[in-house]
């Protein structure tokens, strides 16, 4: 996962009320408030020369995903950037995998360990923002 940091660039993506994306092409944005890994605000800059604020703009870490059906805006990293961010952390590991003490935890496993209270669900964009957990 990619993690957004102010002035970082981004695609930018509108979808219509008939699901349809309205910008067929990204419209490039900077990022100029992180709330999350998975929410920003966005300075747009449009193709007619137009400069739109898009705050609370969700981020599409996995390109492959499906969008929830509520969803009418996003951001979304350049192809290059997930390129780089795959290289990044395929070489992270194998460097880890060189230096870990045979059955020794990887760094993400012990990250994940301590990050994740007993019995928490990892959040995403598989659950809505500020849906309670009604353990449905």
């Amino acid at each position: 996962m990619i993690q957004p940091t102010v002035g970082r660039i981004m695609w930018f993506r509108q979808i219509g009320e008939d699901g349809r994306t309205w910008n067929v092409e990204p419209w490039a944005a900077i990022v100029i408030k992180v709330w999350s890994d998975h929410l920003v605000n966005l300075v747009v800059l449009r193709p007619d020369g137009m400069v739109a604020i898009e705050a609370n703009t969700l981020i599409k870490q996995d390109p492959n995903a499906p969008m929830q059906d509520n969803i009418r805006k996003y951001a979304e990293w350049m192809p290059y950037q997930q390129g780089q961010a795959a290289k990044s952390e395929g070489l992270v590991k194998r460097i880890e995998e060189l230096i870990r003490p045979a059955g020794a935890p990887s760094v993400e496993e012990a990250n994940q360990d301590q990050s994740q209270p007993q019995g928490a669900a990892p959040q995403g964009l598989g659950s809505s923002e500020g849906e309670a957990n009604t353990g449905k």
